[in-house]
């Protein structure tokens, strides 16, 4: 039985994109049938090989998700796959119904990237293939998702996949919410929010008057922030209220108002909130 191989990859770089429901219109497949029916038919070949391609032990991933989420990557130099586009030459891209397939050389580094669709739960499977059989199968499983639900995992060569982290922000405003490795939830991240600042200004034992402008700026502050989310002209007026409450907090401190430990405290909280800006 002879075999041959083509690079459909190859090809579609130099020439119109073709797929596997249209390979018969490759120049290269036309010429092998030709060259089979009619033995006097000498038609040379360009990406068509008699030669088994050689694959490197290890050398692909492959990502097989299971919802209605958008998957796509992009490698350590920017070039991006997802089901619109593929700049990568070792990468291959599929969608069957829910089920999206990507394929790329374990040799790159990038980013693997889902997008929330509609709430749900998804199923990530991570395989570790050497020439097409797979030695390795990683599962995040049962993963709750919404919409706008964003999802990554860094992938590098100097992290094995079983120690992967895949990284969830469920309301998508570019904190962690909580992270798994294949044995499910390995921590929860506690966000930083105003109430968290409510309760230290809360906390500190000042008379009426500081008290209450103490609260205005965090409320000034926080009503800045409310806004920025809409229209972002806002964030520096956050930004200004937040730095007014550390210049206030500073200035009691002096004044024995509240003590050294407290001001730190309410500066670490305030700290997080304008490094999320």
């Amino acid at each position: 039985v002879e075999r041959w191989w083509l690079n459909l990859s190859a090809y579609n770089r130099f020439n119109i994109d073709r797929k596997h429901n249209n390979i018969l219109e490759v120049p290269d497949v036309v010429n092998f049938v030709a060259n089979t029916i009619d033995s006097g038919s000498d038609k040379s070949y360009d990406y068509l090989t008699d030669n088994e391609p050689v694959l490197v032990k290890g050398e692909r991933l492959v990502f097989q998700l299971h919802s209605p989420l958008d998957m796509s990557l992009v490698t350590s130099s920017g070039k991006k796959v997802s089901s619109s586009t593929n700049e990568v030459d070792s990468a291959t891209y599929r969608r069957y119904g829910e089920l999206q397939y990507i394929s790329i050389s374990s040799n790159e580094e990038f980013t693997l990237m889902l997008d929330g669709q509609a709430t749900g739960s998804f199923t990530l499977d991570v395989e570790e293939e050497n020439r097409g059989e797979s030695f390795t199968r990683h599962t995040y499983s049962a993963i709750p998702s919404t919409k706008g639900t964003k999802v990554t995992l860094e992938i590098s060569n100097e992290v094995p996949i079983s120690d992967t982290v895949l990284v969830v922000d469920y309301d998508n405003d570019g904190a962690e919410d909580v992270s798994y490795d294949t044995e499910g939830a390995i921590k929860e991240s506690k966000k930083i929010t105003y109430e968290d600042l409510y309760q230290i200004v809360e906390g500190f034992e000042l008379d009426k008057l500081p008290n209450l402008l103490m609260h205005k700026l965090v409320k000034s502050a926080e009503k800045a922030y409310k806004k920025s989310l809409k229209n972002e002209k806002f964030v520096l007026r956050e930004r200004i209220a937040l730095k007014l409450l550390l210049r206030q907090a500073s200035i009691f401190e002096r004044l024995r108002f509240i003590s050294a430990q407290e001001n730190l405290e309410l500066e670490e909280v305030v700290d997080v909130l304008l490094d999320n800006k």
